[in-house]
């Protein structure tokens, strides 16, 4: 089991959970430019599609993504969901991949990772209080890429590290389901044991949220009702590493939109989803928006530029930073990154983006391919919060 040492974790980082709090409280942004931050050199992965990544913020990162049967044989006939568990080097800017695992049959997976899912020790055995990173996962379609199914089925792991089999998914051999849409999404909150899941209703446009609660050691989540909030089209959440703030964007006609809300963990809702969404984007052809909170409460979004046609097509990449002070962000300048751009199709594939305590930024994205074996890609960006003090 990897051991995360928890006391020395808090220590590196009390200062960006100290500059989160200022960044909510008082407002204060990080300038516009944001000249320190930087992404690395694509990094090429396997070959699939549906790319996700998360973060734990603590150096580990987990990537998840659905793989065409001709490119890896066998299954059942649906479309197998892969993983890797890797660790990310901040000064190089580059990920260090373990193998690939087949963990599911599906399409369009989603992840999300906490960096203390269990926490340990604090005994004469094991002095040390330690921890155990988690991930939940959410994919479509037990029945595999073809059918398209719209049954949503989610998966609680722990990330054990180089082992033979990375992250312990529990007992059971299959997902469970607990909803019917697409497009879904999932955060984890603060407190490491809720979480945000959205989607959109399967064939249309109307969103929706539930919250839950993981139960890390038993693999399952106690989810609330099914919420409406809002009409819209593809979009996704992301929690802060701190506290019960989430953030929520979609695309809606022509533009790009947001909420900030804050977790209410025993009503099981969000307050300020409900209020009117905010744009943020008004170019006109922009759409699958994703984003992430930083430990230091800077903000990273990521989109593709161009409005979806049928059929798989290529579009270019773009980010924009920004920072969060109450229920209001403050965005800076969408800026093109990525000069391969992203292969991706009007349901299947999108950009996505990561951030942890630590605020280093893992995206993933699909390379244009004029075949079938799209290949999955990663980028490391940097210098979205100031380092921690060393040690002493």
């Amino acid at each position: 089991m990897r051991k995360t040492n928890f006391l020395i974790h808090k220590s590196l980082y009390k200062p960006c959970f100290l500059a989160f709090l200022a960044y909510i409280v008082l407002g204060v942004g990080v300038p516009e430019s944001q000249a320190q931050f930087k992404w690395g050199k694509n990094i090429k992965g396997d070959i699939g599609a549906n790319p996700s990544v998360a973060s734990d913020g603590d150096g580990t990162v987990v990537g998840v993504y659905a793989a065409y049967e001709e490119v890896h044989p066998g299954g059942n006939g649906g479309v197998r969901l892969w993983y890797h568990v890797g660790q990310y080097n901040s000064a190089k800017q580059t990920i260090d991949w373990g193998t690939g695992v087949n963990y599911d049959t599906g399409s369009t997976p989603f992840v999300a990772a906490t960096n203390c899912a269990v926490r340990y020790g604090g005994n004469k055995k094991t002095p040390a209080l330690l921890c155990t990173p988690g991930v939940v996962e959410v994919h479509q379609g037990g029945g595999g890429w073809v059918s398209h199914d719209s049954d949503m089925w989610y998966r609680v792991g722990l990330v054990n590290g180089p082992t033979k089999s990375p992250i312990d998914w529990g007992p059971s051999p299959k997902g469970k389901k607990y909803d019917a849409g697409t497009v879904q999404s999932v955060a984890i909150a603060g407190d490491g044991s809720t979480v945000v899941e959205m989607h959109t209703t399967f064939g249309g446009n109307q969103m929706w949220y539930r919250v839950g609660q993981v139960n890390w050691t038993k693999h399952k989540i106690k989810w609330g009702p099914n919420r409406k909030y809002k009409v819209g089209g593809t979009g996704s959440v992301a929690a802060a590493p701190s506290g019960s703030t989430v953030l929520e964007v979609h695309a809606g006609g022509t533009r790009l939109w947001y909420h900030v809300g804050q977790i209410n963990a025993s009503t099981q809702t969000i307050t300020g989803f409900g209020s009117p969404s905010t744009s943020y984007d008004k170019s006109g052809s922009v759409n699958l928006p994703d984003v992430a909170i930083s430990g230091c409460g800077a903000l990273v979004e990521v989109h593709i530029g161009t409005t979806p046609v049928p059929g798989p097509t290529v579009a270019p990449l773009f980010y924009r930073l920004g920072t969060l002070a109450g229920s209001t962000v403050t965005w800076g300048s969408s800026i093109s990154y990525g000069k391969e751009g992203a292969q991706y199709s009007t349901t299947d594939d999108r950009v996505q983006v990561a951030s942890g305590s630590d605020g280093v930024v893992i995206e993933a994205h699909l390379e244009p391919s004029s075949s079938d074996k799209y290949r999955v890609c990663y980028h490391v960006g940097q210098g979205l919060c100031p380092p921690p003090p060393p040690i002493k």
